[in-house]
């Protein structure tokens, strides 16, 4: 993922976490690798990232909820 100040972050797994249904983002190769390395539920599919990295894309509460849900799984959140 390469964030809009430049930085990049490299993840085994991207959780797409934007509300109750998903807000893709429109990113080349999203649609292409969904359930692939992008997923839009983290308690669906959280399990089939456990001890990796995986990085939450989303704001507010439901980004935090994913979140906190794959601590429990991954080795690292971003």
């Amino acid at each position: 993922v390469v964030c809009e100040g430049g930085d990049t972050i490299t993840s085994s797994a991207i959780i797409v976490a934007t509300g109750a249904s998903a807000k893709w983002l429109g990113v080349k190769g999203e649609a292409e690798l969904l359930s692939n390395g992008v997923h839009t539920c983290a308690t669906c599919d959280g399990f089939f990232y456990r001890e990796r990295h995986a990085a939450v894309i989303g704001g507010g509460d439901t980004a935090m909820e994913q979140a906190l849900f794959l601590a429990r799984f991954c080795s690292k959140v971003t």
